[in-house]
């Protein structure tokens, strides 16, 4: 029997969202109350543990696992093997898992008698198409961790999906074709052929794809090499340059943070390290973003979610510009005041615009609902 409350806890590099969903009704489960917690790893766990002591225990809690292989969609329940799933995969996660793990050991603690699930964030891209999912590399690398495309941000990408598939229902227009970028202080972008995924910008790590704040994104496999081999950096090093001190941290004197760039690249001329930044980084969603169209052979709708994506006009401004020669066309008033999921295209663009806030903790509850449990 399912228990009459649900929580969705979504924790991040950097954050953890909480989330209690009521016992359903007619219309099905019900948001009774969230949280939003922020800081180390440590500080996580502490407040997680302050806040479960203030409410009575759960009936099921249902956890965002960000890497562990090749999964699917659907929720499983957490055992002995699902944890060692997840610690296994945990030196590809950039420290996600072992978050996880410590919230998983707190709420057994806790409340033993909860059961808990793990709601995969890759599982969406496991029918990724072969030409996709591989890379041109001999299948016996690495036999532990086989080397293929794994894809992530999963959640928000289909959250971002079905809210794309309404509005241009509504609209009566095509969403055959769609890309979803989900833009945060890490970026990815997902494209979508008859409802299905036909390829995504992340891989066997989160570090493919676009530039990101704190990430360098794809880069020659040489420049790694040659920090290794000529430099003589050790791995630890590559790996702190790579994830933490690359990207949009590295074109600018910021730290990163993408409100902060945005607004001095808006209050400068244009011609200082903030605006270059955001310049490059728009230039290679746009870029990558062309890519994905070859794939798709053309384009129907294109939607923006995660925090900058969602909150930013300028950077969907500069992107919708970039793709112009698709035939899109941005509604600069819609584009300025969207404030919730809303078309942000003109009447007559080729290609429908959207604005596409990504709720993950609902999407967990759409996977944990269709267990039989």
């Amino acid at each position: 029997m399912k228990g009459p409350t649900v929580l969705a806890s979504n924790a991040s590099s950097s954050s953890l969202k909480l989330a209690l969903y009521a016992d359903p009704n007619a219309s099905g489960w019900r948001l009774q109350q969230s949280a939003s917690f922020a800081g180390s790893s440590n500080k996580m766990t502490k407040s997680l543990a302050a806040w479960l002591a203030d409410h009575p225990a759960p009936g099921a809690v249902l956890h965002r696992v960000m890497h562990a292989g090749a999964v699917t969609e659907q929720a499983q329940p957490i055992n002995a093997e699902v944890i060692e799933r997840i610690q296994h995969w945990s030196p590809l996660a950039l420290g996600h898992n072992e978050r996880v793990l410590e919230h998983i050991a707190l709420i057994s603690d806790l409340h033993p008698d909860c059961t808990q699930f793990a709601v995969y964030d890759s599982g969406l891209f496991s029918g990724l198409p072969q030409e996709a999912a591989r890379y041109a590399l001999p299948d016996e690398l690495s036999e532990r961790w086989p080397i293929r495309r794994y894809g992530f941000h999963g959640l928000a990408h289909r959250s971002q999906w079905r809210q794309v598939e309404y509005l241009a229902a509504k609209e009566g227009r095509s969403c055959r074709r769609v890309l979803t970028l989900q833009l945060g202080s890490s970026c990815s972008i997902t494209a979508w052929l008859n409802g299905e995924v036909a390829d995504t910008s992340m891989g066997f790590t989160p570090m493919e794809g676009p530039m990101m704040a704190r990430r360098a994104g794809s880069l020659d496999p040489g420049i790694v090499l040659h920090l290794l081999k000529n430099e003589r950096w050790r791995t630890s090093r590559v790996e702190r340059l790579l994830s933490q001190n690359a990207g949009l941290v590295a074109l600018g004197d910021h730290d990163g943070d993408f409100g902060a760039i945005l607004e001095k690249a808006q209050q400068g001329d244009g011609s200082d390290r903030a605006a270059e930044a955001i310049r490059q980084y728009c230039y290679e969603l746009c870029k990558a973003a062309g890519g994905f169209m070859t794939v798709l052979g053309g384009l129907d709708a294109i939607s923006f979610g995660g925090g900058v994506g969602e909150n930013s006009p300028l950077i969907r401004g500069a992107v919708a510009t970039g793709l112009a020669f698709m035939g899109v066309k941005l509604d600069k008033a819609a584009n300025n005041n969207a404030s919730e999921a809303a078309a942000l295209h003109t009447s007559d663009s080729a290609v429908g615009v959207y604005a596409t806030p990504v709720n993950e903790t609902d999407e967990m509850i759409k996977r944990y609902d269709a267990l039989s449990v």
